[in-house]
């Protein structure tokens, strides 16, 4: 009998101190290829365990259903509201994607409104459920595709263990920082949750052999998901897309460039936004005048490891910020995490920082409009902790003899997280949405004006207060909503909205219509995002003024369309009838065809690197790091 060859001590070693390799033989990693059939419980425990977490995960957060279409009246939450349901009664009532909104400053660019869901991936939630039960269906999806996206990130890029990874989803899904943000009406920043399964996609995993690809599957999706944090998630994706290149940078310059690729898939994706966006702010900058006009950090060290906190901080309770220590001590391997746990947090002090990062990043454009860097990077901070905190528990059961000791740890590590928060945070989702959906009154089209009051100082009824969803509801235009966006007001009002439910009629209104020049009479007959019908008398030719505002774009049949003091007109030659005027965004139809050509191209190009065979030879079937490396030790 052959005597069996000596042992590699580097070999042992390895295995002694790398859990990744060791985690590998129990719990192989989710896109291994298996030389040999692994035992039923481990095949079971290995999509299992991400799926009791998913469905621990769901069945928390289920208090947002309680009350499906019960609303919120805060008027983050309002604003919210009047867009999703303006969008589903545009597509689906008028059979048009609105372009403008007659209801907002007598036709705002509303598809060119950060926060307005222009066909987002996420409207099909709007289409299908409503506007109410689908922007929460919505927060759900989000929520659940952020858990996940941890689970991955840990699991198959950090390549670490599967009880790290699933100490990281908990501590994720349970923080206090999710019910914060809804709590207070920031939608817009449930986006931040994509961050996880976006990294995830576009770096390169640890045990990929060779050089990393710049363009594979992964990759090709990662461009619908940042397009959709670019088409509904406002400010946010240029903070995530500012610390994922960050990421990619410290990983090297292949994932730079596969980074940059995937930026511009994105780009190419959302260009029927980010097109009408960019025109909308030659005209209409929402940059910050001055940097010492920038809010500063507010939150204290208690709203970090408390148990809940405010939306511009990320309660974790203390456990997890006491294995921050030990992860930037024992992850030798993932110094990239300890670097961008300090910057983030350099970012989120902003001013306060001892090094003004954010100053940096302020002075480039689109940068130029946050006002409060710790509301934009609290999120990182918080995330990267808990990485931190998943690469300490992995490298701690390394380090101890008993095989079990890992998972244990790891799982004491999840509870003691994960209860606590949960506990102290569940009741949050359902204290969110309490009150009835207000009623639809069906009247005439008309404007009104309403004073700058904030809602704190209303003292109205509930469903006559200047809030956008309110005000859609019953049919009203908002003649000098701006939204931060300076662009000229000329609509004459017809009343005026006082901050006690009252309303004062206007002297100078003259109807949605009348004859700017000539005799007769005119009266606008039906209105929507995209067109209106007016009905008109003319005793000779005649200008008609409408009481919307004037852009590019515009065409009546017939008539020709003229601008008068900024307001849409149209010259009409003697008769009665009607004419029908049409909007057409130019800046939408460029961004249209950019978006169309680019879908093409990525639906092709992910086509081609998921059915490309592998260059030269089929090569033989290569074992596992972790398993080599086992059979080199095993005596």
């Amino acid at each position: 009998m052959e005597p069996k060859p000596p042992i590699d001590p580097e070999a042992q070693t390895l295995l002694l101190t790398d859990s990744h390799a060791r985690s590998t033989l129990l719990f192989p990693l989710e896109e291994h290829a298996e030389p040999a059939p692994s035992p039923l419980w481990r095949r079971l425990l290995r999509p299992g365990l991400p799926a009791l977490i998913l469905i621990a995960s769901a069945l928390y957060i289920t208090p947002l259903l309680d009350q499906p279409r019960a609303i919120s009246m805060n008027d983050d939450w309002t604003q919210i509201f009047a867009f999703h349901a303006y969008l589903h009664d545009q597509v689906l009532a008028e059979r048009e994607v609105p372009q403008r909104s007659h209801l907002l400053g007598s036709g705002f660019p509303i598809l060119a409104h950060p926060e307005y869901p222009v066909m987002s991936p996420l409207s099909a939630f709007t289409f299908t459920a409503g506007p109410i039960l689908g922007v929460k269906l919505a927060v759900i999806f989000l929520y659940l595709v952020g858990v996940y996206g941890t689970w991955r990130l840990a699991r198959v890029t950090l390549a670490l263990g599967p009880g790290a990874a699933a100490y990281a989803s908990l501590a994720l899904a349970t923080c206090g920082f999710v019910p914060a943000i809804l709590h207070s009406g920031n939608y817009p920043e449930v986006h931040f949750l994509l961050m996880p399964w976006l990294a995830s996609l576009v770096l390169d995993r640890r045990d990929r052999p060779g050089p990393v690809p710049l363009v594979d599957g992964p990759l090709v999706l990662s461009a619908f998901v940042a397009g959709t944090m670019l088409l509904d998630g406002h400010l946010n994706a240029v903070s995530v897309f500012a610390v994922l290149g960050a990421w990619s940078l410290l990983r090297g310059w292949r994932v730079l460039v596969r980074f940059a690729l995937g930026m511009a898939f994105t780009a190419g994706l959302a260009a029927y936004k980010l097109v009408p966006l960019l025109t909308l702010l030659e005209s209409s900058s929402r940059a910050i005048d001055r940097y010492a006009s920038v809010e500063t950090a507010r939150a204290s060290i208690d709203a970090f490891v408390g148990l809940t906190g405010p939306v511009d901080a990320f309660a974790l309770g203390p456990l997890p910020w006491l294995l921050v220590l030990p992860g930037l001590v024992l992850g030798r391997r993932h110094v990239a995490l300890a670097i961008l746990f300090g910057l983030s947090a350099l970012l989120y002090l902003g001013p306060l920082s001892p090094v003004d990062v954010f100053h940096l990043l302020w002075r480039l454009p689109v940068f130029h409009s946050m006002d409060a860097p710790a509301k934009y990077f609290v999120f990182f901070v918080g995330l990267f902790a808990v990485l931190l905190g998943a690469v300490a528990l992995d490298a701690l059961g390394s380090r101890l003899r008993w095989p079990w000791a890992g998972p244990v740890l790891a799982a004491l590590a999840a509870v003691g997280t994960a209860l606590p928060l949960a506990l102290a945070n569940r009741a949050t989702f359902a204290a969110i949405f309490t009150l009835p959906d207000l009623p639809q009154r069906a009247q005439p089209f008309v404007q009104m004006d309403a004073p700058t009051f904030e809602t704190g100082g209303w003292t109205g009824p509930r469903d006559a207060r200047p809030d956008l969803y309110v005000l859609y509801r019953q049919g009203f235009g908002l003649v000098r909503w701006e939204d931060n966006f300076r662009l000229p007001t000329v609509t004459i009002p017809a009343f005026t909205l006082n901050s006690d439910g009252t309303t004062s009629k206007n002297a100078e209104y003259r109807g949605e219509a009348w004859i700017d020049e000539g005799a007769g009479r005119a009266d606008v007959s039906r209105i929507s995002a995209n067109r209106l019908s007016l009905l008109v008398a003319l005793s000779q030719p005649s200008v008609v003024a409408v009481n919307q505002r004037w852009a590019p774009g515009w065409s009546c049949d017939p008539g020709t369309v003229v601008q008068r003091e900024g307001r849409l007109a149209v010259a009409l030659s003697a008769g009665s009838g009607g004419v029908s005027c049409t909007y057409r965004s130019r800046p939408f139809r460029i961004g249209r065809v950019i978006s169309g050509l680019s879908l093409f191209v990525v639906v092709v190009l992910g086509f081609w690197v998921r059915v490309r065979p592998s260059s030269g030879s089929s090569p033989r079937p290569r074992k596992p790091r972790a398993e080599r490396l086992w059979a080199e030790a095993s005596p």
